[in-house]
């Protein structure tokens, strides 16, 4: 299988909230790159298509950090793994999470 991602992803284990379809959903980010990030959940509320919105604190000085994208995969089982594209790169959300990729990147 083709590597199709542009950016490395970095490994995390951050608690965060997604937004879908107006429910809030709590998930845990498994990593995270400058393109996007993988979500695990146990909700069965999340469906494979749509908008999400995902909040998280980076870390002590990077906290609220809220960024927009769409589900772009999500693997079944019974805890959903979920591919989330940015789309929202200008964002003050999106620079902080460029920020923390650069830094943990070395």
């Amino acid at each position: 299988m083709q590597e199709r991602r542009r950016e490395k992803r970095l490994n995390v284990d951050l608690p965060v909230t997604m937004r879908h379809k107006g429910v809030l959903i709590p998930a845990t980010a498994l990593n995270i790159s400058c393109g996007g990030m993988c979500l695990a959940t146990d909700n069965p509320e999340v469906s494979d298509d749509g908008d999400v919105e995902v909040i998280f604190d980076l870390s002590s000085t990077e906290v609220d950090v809220s960024i927009r994208g769409k589900i772009v995969r999500m693997d079944e089982g019974s805890t959903k793994k979920i591919g989330v594209q940015f789309t929202n790169l200008y964002s003050v959300g999106y620079k902080a999470i460029e920020k923390f990729c650069q830094k943990n990147r070395n």
